[in-house]
């Protein structure tokens, strides 16, 4: 299979499929395209595991079986415009995380696909510099993708129920009372029928709808709003009547809310009616299996450590009990798992995932380990003798009302007798993202702590996830507030708490979002961070998507102090003295970059970055040089958001800056 990576999920590849008895390839593609030609955009096998589906040129084909023609279903296919069976780039982003948009009824009769039509979407124009010294690319290149960026008009959607029988089929569109309306899932139920969700554009409104096949009207059956939070993207798992779905949403466990395991039921109402499952004052992450005989398996946080990931197990009206509590691996205890549920749920694969080396183990249903199937024995015996970092956890105040911020910080074992350990803090801060937790670590800051002797801090404050809805929705409408706040009143908190650290020499990094959070932090916090590292930042949120931005900070006119406040490029002057002549005539300094002067900052970011835009950087860059303010700077050409083509100068360049300016 030769592969074309295209953006985060996609790619282009040519197929074959092979038996394994007589070990004959059948190559995949439409009819009449060479196998040379015939990249394919995906490929999805039909329950049969005979019958596919595939998108070629935006277009949806179906195989019926591995040696029939393969059929056109669409012919509405056109190249960054119409996609069919794929999302465009900001559903593929934002929304799918796949570049799966078509799917198949348990018994492969039916065939469900969205259709997006960014043909009013504004073009973002990448550029692409080449090959060093070829002439082919004497003219910069540049690459085109539909990218509605906050405030701009967003792709439309509709999805396809499509009958392989007749290749007859029935199109649904967004109810019309959501506003501007964005698709977030489709679910086959039974057969003949999908569930599909929709919210409206700023993602705070909900409603979930049942499609017949032969039928063009869809019926509403459950909707909800979230007036100071957004709706989440989770899954819903039917059961095999169809007449229920399980799935997470916030719900009330005491005097908090935590996102919680809820059954949603035709009771015989005009909308089905909610029910709480898990009930617990815990953080539900995923439902793994709901089976016939009302046995829920889902993951979540331990109700007295949000670091702890565990599997539970809910059966009927029960309390959940935790499966993976008190379990341990040849290592430690297993306090972050995952974990799958065998088809009749006899076995349970549980990934112990941490703190000490993963392992894979296999139990029964009733608790007994069957066996241990993975124990990386080979990681274990390279580490044996090393000298890996110790891992300290704090909680540390920061609102009332709300979870103490929590923190965790690889540490070198001779920490405790030293006065002038160096403190880097690594920070992602997006809405529910969470760096602390109890998984096994092994990445750049623990190979910093053990060559370096610095220590490196991980906090989760407000906005972060795992610690209840509250805390998660304190970031609604105003990015760039409070977990950046967070960051540095903590840290600060541990300057002064811990004596070993050494005050003057601490700084902060981050890779995207973390790169703006890190970027604020210097700005704001200029008494605590001697320097700061931002990777591919977002550096004003009109720049960024429409679905991620939006779904927290509601449209630009609806927030323009919210876009202005958290921007490293707007002037805060101009919110303040509006009618000063300097602001009138533009001729004015920037508080937010001011900010900057005399401070170590260095800005990383990649030409060809399709998601967090080059320009990002290149309007701060100027902000910054228009200032007479001094920084450092390095751009990577023709890399994308991962910078995966120039790890290795990318992280010496990282290391020297820290060296001139940390130790």
């Amino acid at each position: 299979m030769v592969v074309i990576e295209v953006y985060r999920h996609s790619f282009l590849a040519r197929y074959a499929a092979v038996n394994t008895d007589s070990g004959v390839a059948t190559n995949i593609g439409p009819v009449g395209v060479s196998e040379e030609d015939a990249y394919l955009q995906n490929f999805v096998w039909g329950p049969s595991g005979t019958a596919c589906a595939f998108v070629y040129l935006n277009n949806v084909y179906y195989k019926s079986s591995l040696n029939a023609d393969a059929v056109q279903l669409t012919t509405t296919g056109t190249s960054n415009i119409i996609y069919n069976g794929i999302p465009d780039w900001v559903y593929e982003e934002e929304v799918f995380s796949s570049n799966i948009a078509l799917w198949f009824s348990l018994d492969g009769s039916k065939m469900s696909y969205a259709t997006f039509n960014d043909e009013m979407v504004r073009v973002m124009r990448v550029p692409h510099y080449g090959v060093p010294g070829s002439v082919a690319y004497q003219y910069t290149e540049h690459h085109e993708i539909r990218y509605p960026k906050s405030g701009t008009t967003n792709p439309t959607v509709s999805v396809t129920l499509v009958d392989l029988s007749t290749r007859s089929g029935d199109v649904y569109t967004a109810p019309g009372e959501l506003d501007q309306p964005i698709l977030l899932s489709v679910t086959f139920v039974g057969n003949d029928s999908l569930a599909l969700v929709w919210t409206n554009r700023v993602q705070n409104s909900m409603i979930v709808v049942l499609c017949y096949s032969g039928q063009t009207q869809c019926s509403q059956i459950y909707s909800r709003s979230e007036p100071d939070g957004w709706i989440e993207n989770n899954p819903l798992i039917f059961n095999s009547d169809g007449n229920a779905f399980l799935t997470i949403l916030p719900l009330a466990v005491g005097s908090q809310r935590y996102k919680q395991v809820v059954q949603i039921s035709n009771t015989g109402a005009a909308q089905w009616t909610l029910a709480g499952r898990s009930n617990t004052a815990h953080t539900v992450a995923e439902i793994l299996r709901w089976d016939d005989d009302d046995t829920i398996w889902y993951k979540a946080t331990h109700v007295n450590d949000s670091a702890e990931q565990h599997l539970y197990r809910l059966r009927g009206a029960d309390s959940p009990e935790c499966f993976t509590c008190g379990i341990s691996g040849n290592y430690t205890e297993c306090l972050y798992n995952d974990g799958t549920v065998s088809s009749d749920g006899s076995k349970i694969v549980v990934n112990c995932g941490g703190p000490g080396i993963p392992q894979v183990l296999i139990y029964d249903s009733d608790g007994t380990l069957s066996r241990s199937w993975d124990e990386n024995t080979a990681v274990a015996e390279q580490l044996q003798g090393g000298s890996l970092p110790l891992i300290l956890q704090r909680s540390v105040p920061v609102a009332d009302g709300l979870p103490e911020a929590a923190v965790h910080i690889q540490v070198p074992v001779d920490y405790q007798s030293r006065t002038n350990v160096p403190l880097l803090v690594y920070v992602y801060g997006g809405p529910d993202s969470a760096l602390v937790t109890h998984q096994w670590l092994m990445d750049w800051g623990t190979s910093l702590v053990t060559r370096w002797g610095i220590a490196v801090a991980h906090i989760d404050g407000r906005g972060a996830g795992l610690r209840g809805v509250d805390n998660l929705f304190t970031l609604n409408r105003r990015l760039g507030t409070v977990e950046v706040e967070d960051q540095i009143a903590v840290t600060r908190h541990l300057l002064q708490t811990e004596t070993w650290l050494d005050s003057n020499r601490t700084c902060i990094w981050g890779w995207s979002y973390g790169g703006y959070a890190s970027s604020l932090a210097l700005a704001r916090g200029g008494d605590v961070f001697r320097c700061a590292i931002a990777v591919a930042p977002v550096t004003d949120w009109h720049f960024y998507d429409t679905i991620y931005t939006e779904r927290y900070m509601d449209m630009p006119a609806n927030n323009t102090e919210g876009y202005s406040e958290s921007s490293l490029l707007t002037n805060e002057v101009f919110r303040i003295v509006k009618r000063h002549p300097l602001v009138l005539k533009g001729m004015f300094c920037d508080f937010q970059v001011e900010a900057f002067r005399n401070k170590r900052y260095f800005l990383v970011h990649g030409t060809a970055d399709d998601n967090v835009h080059y320009q990002h950087a290149m309007l701060l860059s100027r902000r910054l040089q228009t200032q007479d303010i001094y920084f450092t700077q390095m751009s990577y050409t023709d890399e994308q958001h991962g910078l995966v083509g120039v790890r290795p100068h990318l992280y010496h360049a990282l290391e020297k800056f820290l060296a001139e300016n940390m130790l």
